[in-house]
């Protein structure tokens, strides 16, 4: 008996042709989103406006800024100085984003394309952590030693590098003062910049546990003379917290100002009450001096303390950080080295930071500290001896702005991808550059404090490459 023809009912056949045709489709999707990535890559890295122009006028809608986005591509060549593909590019639904490396400051970098029916709606780059396949040998703990060493020609500042409480690599080189030939030792303290705001967010954090205050709590309930202007009412201390207050800086109106007799948190402040603020409260992340600012005199406020006077007994001395304060440039202080920058980028003759910066830090940023104390600082932290675990816990959660992710918790920047993910903080002026990471996987914790503009990055970046390969 000869059997009938094999027939699937239509319904199947539907299916199936609609399966195709939708695999079809995502093929097509996913080549484009990964052309728009490489088009977007060949863009920056042509020295020619007329190219970011014509990628801009293909790849976005109709009605884009052409100018303003051609502009920015341009200003990420020149921040980046280029960059090169490396690994797989990874699309998803709404974009497509790939780890490349800055050509210019050797970063690693992850760029992100956002994607609406094909056409480019932003362009996103995160600083990251390096990739585990780097090539090169793997690196026992002679080996990583070694290669620190090799590392720190033409490098001024200290390093301490730990792996828990073992000390894996320290090192102290170049000048603490070029005019008197004074070397750098590891009790040498040097400015901080920005580093101080995950003490002002650990003292935050304590309060809060105190039940002195709430993290919901509003900055015109602490500080009800502060001008009512744009939405500053409905900043709260999570939004200066997270840089999502829409407070901007203090910079340019300081040194507009008499800068060498601004030294209380009041004073700072009163610069810019006055300034509309650059977006709604909560809407997006814009990293703020200000914002710093206002939580160290909401300190004063609610404590009766100056906030110096605060952090010193509440941060400082339960973590045993006796080297590290927030000395006013005239002061006499012994061991703190003098920052320095060249007349031009990398070249020309030496020049003191003294007029870049200003005379007194405060709770955003321009304290001093030794490495070892930026450790003890850490190993108090992650021991949760200053903070709950879980408060700690708050404190390094990534935040976000509106739906995206701000790479930001309180008071800590969280990046990077797998073994070398990290949370820490950076610091960087004239004269002025310190990084302190520790990576949970790895239980490693980085401390390199530079008086060189971006020397402690440059070096950071080698100890990441070298932690990629490192199994001791």
């Amino acid at each position: 008996m000869t059997r009938p023809p094999f027939r699937l009912p239509f319904y199947f056949l539907l299916i199936l042709l609609l399966a195709g045709t939708a695999h079809a489709d995502a093929e097509r999707s996913t080549e484009l989103a990964e052309q728009r990535l490489t088009d977007l890559i060949a863009a920056i890295n042509s020295d020619d406006d007329e190219v970011r122009r014509r990628f801009v006028e293909t790849a976005y809608a109709a009605d884009a800024n052409v100018e303003e986005l051609t502009e920015q591509l341009g200003r990420i060549k020149r921040l980046t100085g280029g960059v090169d593909l490396h690994g797989e590019v990874e699309v998803s639904d709404d974009g497509v984003s790939a780890l490349v490396r800055n050509r210019g400051d050797q970063l690693w970098v992850r760029l992100g394309l956002g994607l609406a029916s094909g056409l480019l709606t932003e362009v996103r780059l995160e600083v990251t952590s390096p990739p585990r396949d780097l090539d090169g040998p793997r690196l026992d703990r002679a080996g990583l030693i070694a290669a620190l060493e090799t590392s720190l020609d033409g490098f001024s500042g200290a390093i301490d590098l730990r792996r828990g409480d073992d000390v894996l690599f320290q090192h102290a080189t170049g000048l603490a003062s070029r005019r008197f030939s004074v070397p750098n030792r590891l009790d040498t303290r040097f400015n901080l910049g920005s580093m101080n705001k995950m003490f002002t967010a650990v003292a935050i954090a304590k309060l809060v546990e105190a039940g002195t205050l709430d993290y919901d709590d509003r900055l015109i309930d602490h500080l009800p003379d502060y001008p009512r202007h744009d939405g500053v009412e409905d900043i709260t201390i999570h939004h200066l917290l997270t840089h999502t207050s829409g407070f901007g800086s203090y910079w340019e109106p300081l040194f507009a100002a008499n800068f060498t007799e601004i030294r209380s948190h009041t004073a700072l402040l009163a610069l810019t009450a006055d300034q509309p603020l650059d977006f709604a409260p909560g809407s997006r992340f814009g990293y703020s001096n200000t914002g710093y600012v206002a939580l160290g005199r909401i300190i004063e406020v609610v404590t009766g303390d100056d906030y110096f006077d605060h952090v010193r007994e509440h941060v400082f001395e339960p973590a045993g950080m006796h080297d590290t304060d927030s000395w006013a440039y005239d002061d006499v202080v012994p061991d703190l080295a003098t920052g320095y920058t060249r007349e031009q980028r990398g070249q020309g003759a030496w020049r003191s930071n003294v007029f870049q910066h200003a005379v007194k830090g405060c709770a955003a940023g321009g304290g001093y500290a030794t490495v070892g104390d930026l450790q003890r600082f850490a190993s108090a932290l992650w021991g949760d001896r200053l903070v709950s675990a879980a408060t700690r816990q708050r404190l390094h959660t990534v935040n976000t702005a509106g739906s995206r992710p701000t790479g930001y918790g309180y008071g800590f920047g969280i990046r990077g991808e797998g073994a070398l993910s990290s949370i820490g903080h950076n610091g960087g002026a004239p004269g002025i550059n310190g990084e302190l990471k520790h990576y949970p996987e790895l239980d490693i914790t980085v401390a390199i404090l530079a008086n060189e503009s971006r020397a402690a990055t440059r070096l950071l970046r080698r100890v990441e490459e070298l932690l990629a390969r490192f199994e001791g």
